[in-house]
C-alpha cells in the first residue's frame, strides 16, 4: 500500500479475530503460564532448602567479614605441589 493510497482492503491487523481461535490462543497462553508455574514451584521445594542454606553461610561469612572477625578468613589452600613430591594414593581419590 502506497501513501496516500485509499483502498477498501483492511490491513490483517484490522481484520476480527475469529473468536474462536482467540479462545484456544488465550487457553494455550494460560494452560503455558501454569505449567510454568508448576514446575517453578517443584524446583523451588526440590532445591530450595540447599540454595537457603548457602546463601545463610554466605551471609555469615561476609558479616564476621564486615566485623573484622579472624573467623571470617577462609581457610587456606594447600601449596601447590613441587615435582619432587610423591602423590600419595589417597589423595587421587576423590571422595
Amino acid at each position: 500500500m502506497a501513501h496516500g493510497d485509499v483502498s477498501p482492503q483492511r490491513s490483517p491487523r484490522q481484520k476480527a479475530a475469529n473468536p474462536r481461535e482467540t479462545r484456544t490462543i488465550r487457553l494455550y497462553r494460560a494452560l503455558s503460564l501454569v505449567t510454568w508455574m508448576a514446575c517453578a514451584a517443584v524446583a523451588q521445594l526440590a532445591v530450595g532448602d540447599e540454595f537457603a542454606e548457602t546463601s545463610r553461610q554466605v551471609e555469615e561469612r561476609l558479616e564476621l567479614r564486615i566485623l573484622g572477625s579472624p573467623a571470617a578468613v577462609p581457610p587456606t589452600v594447600q601449596p601447590e605441589r613441587t615435582r619432587e613430591e610423591s602423590i600419595e594414593p589417597w589423595e587421587l581419590v576423590e571422595v
